[in-house]
């Protein structure tokens, strides 16, 4: 975004109408050309330290938090293994969640809609971002089996919903 936003300055900077002798100059595209020349000289300096440091993650071993950690792998092989290929699963990120496990999905944070779509619910433990963040003793009472766990997911069985 930001490359486009200082563009899009430039350009206006260039455009701004000036007195005739500064016009016939150019003063405007001068000074938008310099201002550009500028900010590219600031990312440059910076540029080698960003670099080290991306170089210095990826020869450390560790995984970028996201789809790829070997925790959300879990949860991925854990959809694949206790749910049918038509089953529709709740999950926070569903086109994520459909990309890897080829599964149908539906992404709420009201618990109405995962009830009313969801033959089962991928939760992520102690998160409400963008999912119904369910107790043990709630998913008793709305009479949900859990099917799978472990340290960060719990994979609900969510029985058919009857409005009412």
């Amino acid at each position: 975004v930001t490359p486009f936003a200082v563009y899009f300055a430039a350009q206006a900077v260039a455009a701004i109408p000036l007195p005739r002798q500064l016009a016939s100059r150019q003063a405007g595209a001068w000074l938008a050309t310099a201002t550009l020349a500028g900010i590219s000289l600031l990312h440059v300096v910076d540029l080698s330290s960003a670099v080290g440091d991306a170089r210095a993650f990826n020869d450390s071993g560790k995984v970028q938090d996201g789809p790829e950690a070997p925790y959300a792998q879990a949860a991925f092989t854990a959809i694949r293994t206790y749910t049918h290929q038509d089953d529709v699963v709740a999950f926070f990120k569903v086109r994520t969640l459909t990309f890897y496990t080829g599964r149908r999905g539906v992404q709420s944070d009201d618990l109405t809609i995962v009830r009313q779509r969801a033959d089962y619910f991928m939760m992520r433990r102690n998160s409400t971002y963008s999912q119904p963040l369910v107790t043990d003793r709630a998913a008793a009472e709305m009479s949900w089996t859990e099917v799978w766990s472990d340290d960060s997911w719990v994979l609900w069985r969510v029985p058919l919903y009857e409005s009412g």
